[in-house]
């Protein structure tokens, strides 16, 4: 059986596995999760039942959580581009800013996304405001890191 992807075109997660697959040229089939889609939601949450995505199905094994399965296309189907560095120190720096990012960027901006589906103002207008916050913290580290 080939690889598939279980997930969503609007999910940073999902696009973070999306690009290790593209950027490698692994052969995969995308399975699309979502209103338009139900055909998927059932094997996916057979084989996954937290109902998080992306989950990455190469055979019968079930990779979750996109660093791992990152790292898993790394160890098991590994193309011309490192997905990490070889050298244990700068592997470890790449796992920090991922890690960096999705709690202190992608988490940060979900407080916006939570706040509009809402459909209230008032929650809108909080979830935004502390995504704001959340945000300026997280870019001013970053910046103060950046070597240019």
């Amino acid at each position: 059986m080939s690889l598939a992807l279980y997930g969503h075109p609007f999910s940073s997660y999902t696009q973070k596995v999306l690009i290790a697959l593209y950027e490698n040229g692994t052969p995969f089939e995308f399975r699309s999760l979502g209103p338009d889609t139900p055909q998927h939601a059932a094997e996916w949450l057979r084989r996954w039942p937290l109902r998080k995505f992306p989950l990455l199905v190469d055979g019968e094994r079930n990779v979750a959580e996109t660093s791992i399965i990152i790292e898993y296309l790394q160890l098991m189907h590994p193309g011309p581009v490192r997905l990490l560095p070889a050298d244990p120190m700068a592997a470890l720096d790449v796992r920090f800013l991922d890690r960096f990012f999705d709690l202190h960027v992608m988490n940060a901006a979900q407080h916006a996304v939570d706040g509009a589906l809402t459909g209230d103002p008032v929650k809108r207008q909080e979830g935004l405001a502390l995504a704001v916050k959340k945000l300026e913290l997280a870019y001013g580290w970053l910046e103060g890191q950046l070597v240019w």
